[in-house]
């Protein structure tokens, strides 16, 4: 057996172009990828592989991907689909864990309208309180 590398001297496989700007805000979000037919077979094995390389994705996060705008390649799709020089989109959705700390730090920041209410009679009652004594000190 001999792999493809030893048949025409170099991998075979492809490049790609990755606009990762939903999830990476630096100049790295969009970069060139090399895909070899080794290592690649499904988009799935895209999206593992960005998983492995970039922090902002956490392994409970849904990733898709998608090519010509809003087309989406299903992760079960032939990494053939693709051909060098792709423009290749990738969206992160929030998996269920870490939508539910959104929720968590989303409501601990946002105060209700209770609270609003709670302090507005709290200062109320301290002008009130000020006014008394005011009148008290004064005879």
């Amino acid at each position: 057996f001999t792999s493809t590398r030893e048949k025409t001297g170099k991998m075979s496989g492809r490049r790609i172009r990755l606009d990762l700007s939903d999830f990476v805000l630096d100049i790295g979000s969009h970069r060139w990828m090399f895909l070899s037919d080794v290592k690649f077979s499904t988009v799935s094995d895209l999206v593992d592989q960005l998983k492995e390389e970039y922090i902002q994705l956490e392994a409970e996060d849904m990733v898709q991907v998608f090519m010509d705008g809003d087309f989406v390649i299903p992760p079960w799709e032939s990494i053939e689909i693709l051909q060098s020089g792709d423009l290749v989109r990738v969206v992160r959705t929030a998996g269920k864990n870490r939508k539910d700390q959104d929720k968590v730090t989303n409501k601990s920041n946002k105060p209700d309208n209770k609270s609003k209410e709670r302090k507005q009679e709290v200062n109320r009652s301290k002008g009130k309180k000020e006014r008394k004594l005011a009148d008290v000190q004064d005879p």
